[in-house]
Protein backbone atom coordinates (compact mmCIF):
# COMPACT_ATOMS: atom_id res chain seq x y z
CA UNK A 1 0.00 0.00 0.00
CA UNK A 2 1.08 3.51 -0.60
CA UNK A 3 0.74 6.19 2.48
CA UNK A 4 -2.65 7.66 1.63
CA UNK A 5 -4.18 3.97 1.15
CA UNK A 6 -2.53 2.85 4.57
CA UNK A 7 -4.15 6.04 6.18
CA UNK A 8 -7.73 6.01 4.65
CA UNK A 9 -7.59 1.86 5.73
CA UNK A 10 -6.68 2.87 9.22
CA UNK A 11 -9.52 5.72 8.99
CA UNK A 12 -11.74 3.28 8.06
CA UNK A 13 -10.99 1.61 11.98
CA UNK A 14 -10.66 4.40 13.72
CA UNK A 15 -12.69 7.39 14.67
CA UNK A 16 -9.66 10.04 15.63
CA UNK A 17 -7.85 9.14 12.23
CA UNK A 18 -10.92 9.62 10.21
CA UNK A 19 -11.21 13.01 12.03
CA UNK A 20 -7.87 13.94 11.65
CA UNK A 21 -7.95 13.02 7.73
CA UNK A 22 -11.10 14.88 7.25
CA UNK A 23 -9.07 18.26 8.93
CA UNK A 24 -6.00 17.44 7.02
CA UNK A 25 -7.89 17.30 3.87
CA UNK A 26 -10.36 20.12 4.37
CA UNK A 27 -8.93 22.18 1.80
CA UNK A 28 -9.29 19.64 -1.17
CA UNK A 29 -12.99 19.25 0.43
CA UNK A 30 -13.45 22.99 -0.06
CA UNK A 31 -11.35 23.37 -3.28
CA UNK A 32 -14.14 20.92 -4.56
CA UNK A 33 -17.10 23.10 -3.74
CA UNK A 34 -15.94 25.81 -5.07
CA UNK A 35 -15.17 24.19 -8.21
CA UNK A 36 -18.81 23.02 -8.52
CA UNK A 37 -21.33 26.08 -9.21
CA UNK A 38 -24.04 24.99 -7.49
CA UNK A 39 -25.15 28.65 -6.96
CA UNK A 40 -28.59 27.98 -5.51
CA UNK A 41 -27.55 26.14 -2.22
CA UNK A 42 -25.81 28.44 0.47
CA UNK A 43 -22.23 27.25 0.66
CA UNK A 44 -22.63 25.91 4.17
CA UNK A 45 -24.79 23.39 3.05
CA UNK A 46 -22.78 22.13 -0.10
CA UNK A 47 -19.67 21.88 2.53
CA UNK A 48 -21.42 19.62 4.53
CA UNK A 49 -22.34 17.61 1.56
CA UNK A 50 -18.89 17.40 0.64
CA UNK A 51 -17.66 16.29 3.97
CA UNK A 52 -20.06 13.77 4.02
CA UNK A 53 -19.52 12.54 0.65
CA UNK A 54 -15.54 12.60 1.18
CA UNK A 55 -16.55 10.43 4.37
CA UNK A 56 -18.06 7.79 2.21
CA UNK A 57 -15.50 7.95 -0.10
CA UNK A 58 -12.84 6.69 2.76
CA UNK A 59 -15.37 4.21 3.69
CA UNK A 60 -15.56 2.64 -0.25
CA UNK A 61 -12.51 3.20 -1.58
CA UNK A 62 -9.98 -0.25 -2.18
CA UNK A 63 -6.59 0.44 -3.15
CA UNK A 64 -6.35 -0.95 -7.23
CA UNK A 65 -9.46 1.27 -8.49
CA UNK A 66 -7.52 4.01 -9.29
CA UNK A 67 -6.25 7.31 -7.16
CA UNK A 68 -8.46 8.48 -4.18
CA UNK A 69 -8.74 11.82 -4.70
CA UNK A 70 -9.84 11.96 -8.48
CA UNK A 71 -12.36 9.35 -7.49
CA UNK A 72 -13.18 11.53 -4.43
CA UNK A 73 -13.57 14.54 -6.46
CA UNK A 74 -15.57 12.98 -9.32
CA UNK A 75 -17.92 11.57 -6.15
CA UNK A 76 -18.25 14.67 -4.69
CA UNK A 77 -18.98 16.98 -7.94
CA UNK A 78 -21.43 14.17 -9.24
CA UNK A 79 -22.94 14.98 -5.77
CA UNK A 80 -23.40 18.32 -5.50
CA UNK A 81 -24.81 18.87 -9.03
CA UNK A 82 -27.60 16.10 -8.25
CA UNK A 83 -28.54 17.63 -4.63
CA UNK A 84 -28.29 21.04 -6.81
CA UNK A 85 -30.68 19.84 -9.24
CA UNK A 86 -33.01 18.66 -6.41
CA UNK A 87 -33.07 21.96 -5.24
CA UNK A 88 -34.19 23.86 -8.23
CA UNK A 89 -36.70 21.48 -8.51
CA UNK A 90 -36.45 21.77 -12.60
CA UNK A 91 -35.06 18.11 -13.69
CA UNK A 92 -38.64 18.37 -16.53
CA UNK A 93 -36.68 21.17 -18.17
CA UNK A 94 -33.33 19.06 -18.59
CA UNK A 95 -32.65 19.04 -22.49
CA UNK A 96 -33.42 15.66 -23.99
CA UNK A 97 -30.72 13.42 -24.54
CA UNK A 98 -29.41 12.78 -27.64
CA UNK A 99 -29.15 8.93 -27.82
CA UNK A 100 -30.15 6.25 -26.10
CA UNK A 101 -26.52 4.97 -25.18
CA UNK A 102 -26.51 8.91 -23.35
CA UNK A 103 -29.49 7.83 -21.35
CA UNK A 104 -28.33 4.45 -20.14
CA UNK A 105 -25.51 6.11 -18.85
CA UNK A 106 -27.23 9.07 -16.72
CA UNK A 107 -29.73 6.44 -15.62
CA UNK A 108 -26.59 4.31 -14.36
CA UNK A 109 -25.04 7.82 -12.56
CA UNK A 110 -28.30 8.16 -11.24
CA UNK A 111 -29.15 5.02 -9.82
CA UNK A 112 -25.09 5.28 -8.49
CA UNK A 113 -25.93 8.02 -6.76
CA UNK A 114 -29.39 6.93 -4.94
CA UNK A 115 -27.35 4.07 -3.58
CA UNK A 116 -24.56 6.61 -2.34
CA UNK A 117 -26.84 8.48 -0.64
CA UNK A 118 -29.23 5.69 0.73
CA UNK A 119 -26.07 4.23 2.31
CA UNK A 120 -25.10 7.61 3.56
CA UNK A 121 -28.58 8.36 4.88
CA UNK A 122 -28.94 4.87 6.44
CA UNK A 123 -25.46 5.11 7.67
CA UNK A 124 -26.25 8.36 10.00
CA UNK A 125 -29.61 7.23 11.17
CA UNK A 126 -27.28 4.34 12.65
CA UNK A 127 -24.64 6.62 14.18
CA UNK A 128 -27.92 8.72 15.60
CA UNK A 129 -29.16 5.83 17.15
CA UNK A 130 -26.43 4.70 18.78
CA UNK A 131 -25.32 8.02 19.80
CA UNK A 132 -28.62 8.53 21.97
CA UNK A 133 -27.98 5.24 23.32
CA UNK A 134 -24.87 6.44 24.35
CA UNK A 135 -25.99 9.46 25.68
CA UNK A 136 -28.46 8.23 28.08
CA UNK A 137 -26.52 6.87 30.12
CA UNK A 138 -25.25 10.35 31.27
CA UNK A 139 -29.30 11.76 31.19
CA UNK A 140 -28.63 13.61 28.04
CA UNK A 141 -31.03 13.58 25.23
CA UNK A 142 -30.12 14.48 22.11
CA UNK A 143 -32.98 17.20 21.82
CA UNK A 144 -31.63 18.82 24.67
CA UNK A 145 -28.21 19.09 22.87
CA UNK A 146 -28.77 22.26 21.28
CA UNK A 147 -29.95 24.27 24.88
CA UNK A 148 -26.56 23.02 26.20
CA UNK A 149 -24.16 24.31 23.35
CA UNK A 150 -22.66 27.12 24.92
CA UNK A 151 -23.50 30.39 22.82
CA UNK A 152 -19.83 32.05 22.90
CA UNK A 153 -17.55 30.94 20.48
CA UNK A 154 -14.37 31.07 22.85
CA UNK A 155 -16.91 29.25 25.58
CA UNK A 156 -17.42 25.91 22.81
CA UNK A 157 -14.02 25.86 22.14
CA UNK A 158 -12.81 25.36 26.07
CA UNK A 159 -15.24 22.76 25.92
CA UNK A 160 -13.94 21.13 23.25
CA UNK A 161 -10.57 21.05 25.14
CA UNK A 162 -11.68 20.05 27.88
CA UNK A 163 -13.38 16.95 26.17
CA UNK A 164 -9.84 16.09 24.38
CA UNK A 165 -8.31 16.17 27.42
CA UNK A 166 -10.63 14.00 28.90
CA UNK A 167 -10.05 11.43 26.69
CA UNK A 168 -6.50 11.62 25.72
CA UNK A 169 -5.88 10.64 29.73
CA UNK A 170 -6.43 7.33 30.67
CA UNK A 171 -8.25 7.82 34.01
CA UNK A 172 -10.05 10.65 33.22
CA UNK A 173 -11.69 8.87 30.26
CA UNK A 174 -12.37 5.40 32.55
CA UNK A 175 -13.75 7.79 35.26
CA UNK A 176 -16.47 9.10 32.69
CA UNK A 177 -17.02 5.93 30.64
CA UNK A 178 -17.34 3.55 33.64
CA UNK A 179 -17.98 5.67 36.53
CA UNK A 180 -20.43 8.28 34.41
CA UNK A 181 -18.70 11.27 36.23
CA UNK A 182 -17.11 14.27 34.67
CA UNK A 183 -13.62 14.15 36.03
CA UNK A 184 -14.28 18.03 37.04
CA UNK A 185 -11.49 19.25 39.60
CA UNK A 186 -8.97 17.48 37.62
CA UNK A 187 -9.89 19.50 34.77
CA UNK A 188 -9.97 22.96 36.11
CA UNK A 189 -7.08 22.40 37.81
CA UNK A 190 -5.29 21.56 34.77
CA UNK A 191 -7.10 24.25 32.56
CA UNK A 192 -7.10 27.10 35.33
CA UNK A 193 -10.38 28.12 35.41
CA UNK A 194 -12.87 27.43 38.43
CA UNK A 195 -15.01 24.16 38.87
CA UNK A 196 -18.13 26.43 38.79
CA UNK A 197 -17.30 26.87 34.79
CA UNK A 198 -16.80 23.49 34.36
CA UNK A 199 -20.15 22.39 35.65
CA UNK A 200 -21.72 25.05 34.08
CA UNK A 201 -21.08 23.32 30.53
CA UNK A 202 -20.70 19.51 31.96
CA UNK A 203 -23.16 18.10 29.52
CA UNK A 204 -22.06 19.33 26.54
CA UNK A 205 -18.09 18.41 27.48
CA UNK A 206 -19.51 15.29 28.33
CA UNK A 207 -21.90 14.65 24.79
CA UNK A 208 -18.39 15.98 22.87
CA UNK A 209 -16.20 13.56 24.82
CA UNK A 210 -18.52 10.53 24.21
CA UNK A 211 -18.91 11.45 20.08
CA UNK A 212 -15.01 11.57 19.74
CA UNK A 213 -14.64 8.46 22.09
CA UNK A 214 -17.05 6.12 20.06
CA UNK A 215 -17.42 5.06 16.69
CA UNK A 216 -19.53 8.35 15.43
CA UNK A 217 -17.16 9.55 12.29
CA UNK A 218 -20.30 11.04 10.20
CA UNK A 219 -21.50 13.64 13.60
CA UNK A 220 -18.03 14.14 14.26
CA UNK A 221 -17.15 15.32 10.59
CA UNK A 222 -19.96 17.63 11.48
CA UNK A 223 -18.38 19.40 14.30
CA UNK A 224 -16.24 22.57 14.54
CA UNK A 225 -13.55 20.92 16.32
CA UNK A 226 -11.27 18.97 13.70
CA UNK A 227 -8.23 21.09 14.71
CA UNK A 228 -8.42 20.02 18.21
CA UNK A 229 -8.35 16.03 17.30
CA UNK A 230 -5.16 16.60 15.84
Amino acid sequence: MNKLADRLAEARQDNEKMNKLIAEYMPFIKSEVYKTPVFEMDYDDRLSIAMCVFMNCVRQYREGRGAFLPFAAVCIKNRLIDEGRKFKRDRDRLAPLDSEEDRAGIEEGASMQEYSKRQERDFFVDEIDRLENALSFFGITLGGLSGICPKQKRSRELCVRLACETIRTDRMKNSLMENKRLPQSELAKRFGISEKTVEKHRKYIVAIAVILSGDFPGISAFLPMAEEVR
